[in-house]
């Protein structure tokens, strides 16, 4: 939890790709920059002259928006700001009805939010260099290895039916599958820069080693749990960490009228609960503890997913 209440300045920022929006709570003024270096000097150079909030009396929020927003982390990190990144969607459900759009009212939005909850918000510490890199690399590989799957299914589509193709099918079908080589390429260039990561970093090579000493847990989905837990310092509980993935189980009831099935949240990184996943598939397999686990819960009439999820949260 966030110690550092009661700041003299709170900067609800709303980043889009080129620029972005500045509004400061306490001083109702507002202001917009590039998204860019000079822009973020800009920035300081404009709360100095708005709001007499020094570093550390002041607190800026704004949404993770991917590759936009990250330049701005960086440098309020560098500059060891007080800020936090927060959810678009826990943002959006705490204020109730909002009536109109624009990048001003949703930095007015965001200054509210850190405003209210500015006791409770936790401040964001960047993952390590290598581990915002390692990240990087998973979900480059990761937008390969779809590609690899949809042109393999496409070339397999032509191939069953080749004899029935004319001369501009057979040309897509040669060229489909050069791009096949080339991607595999792509995605054993993506796997040789990780290997060197590791190398460099004993923290992080030693954390994939350890992980792997899990059943079922292979090498890839070692990388991804390090990645997105960023070294398991992201969640404090293990059932945090298992909310964030949607393995944990919820009560849905209320009163005598509402009396649905306990089940887990659609709210999760599918990502890793689909890495997960295929770690259990093998694990109720192979592991002689979790086998019996699994065989004993069905044989308790438990239904199959639900025994897998348990088996997850183990």
């Amino acid at each position: 939890m966030n110690t550092k209440a009661n700041y003299k300045e709170i900067i609800g920022i709303d980043v889009s790709k080129d620029s972005f929006d500045a509004y400061l709570y306490f001083s109702a003024k507002h202001s917009k920059f590039n998204n860019e270096f000079k822009g973020f000097t800009g920035l300081l150079q404009w709360l100095k002259e708005k709001s007499s909030a020094d570093k550390g009396q002041r607190l800026f929020i704004f949404e993770h928006t991917g590759v936009y927003s990250e330049s701005l982390a960086n440098f309020l990190s560098a500059k060891e700001e007080h800020f936090a990144i927060v959810s678009g969607l826990e943002v959006k459900r705490s204020i109730g009805i909002k009536r109109g759009k624009s990048d001003k009212i949703d930095a007015r939005v965001l200054a509210e939010y850190g405003y209210r909850f500015q006791d409770k918000i936790e401040l964001t510490k960047l993952a390590s260099e290598n581990l915002r890199g390692l990240k990087k690399l998973l979900s480059q590989r990761e937008h390969y290895t779809k590609q690899l799957v949809e042109i393999k299914n496409r070339i397999k589509n032509l191939e069953e039916g080749k004899e029935n193709l004319d001369s501009i099918e057979i040309k897509i079908l040669d060229r489909d599958k050069q791009f096949l080589e080339e991607i595999k390429q792509f995605i054993k260039d993506i796997e040789t820069q990780i290997d060197a990561l590791l190398e460099s970093d004993e923290q992080i090579k030693a954390l994939v080693e350890l992980i792997q000493t899990v059943p079922g847990v292979g090498k890839l989905t070692a990388l991804y749990l390090i990645a997105y837990t960023e070294g398991f310092t992201k969640f404090k509980t293990w059932r945090k960490f298992a909310s964030y993935i949607g393995i944990a189980p919820f009560p849905y009831s209320s009163g005598t009228s509402i009396s649905g099935k306990t089940k887990v949240s659609h709210l999760a990184n599918k990502l890793l609960k689909s890495k997960l996943y295929n770690v259990v598939l093998a694990a109720v397999r192979f592991d002689p503890e979790l086998k019996k686990y699994y065989q004993r819960k069905l044989a308790e009439g438990k239904h199959t997913m639900s025994v897998l999820n348990a088996v997850k949260n183990k």
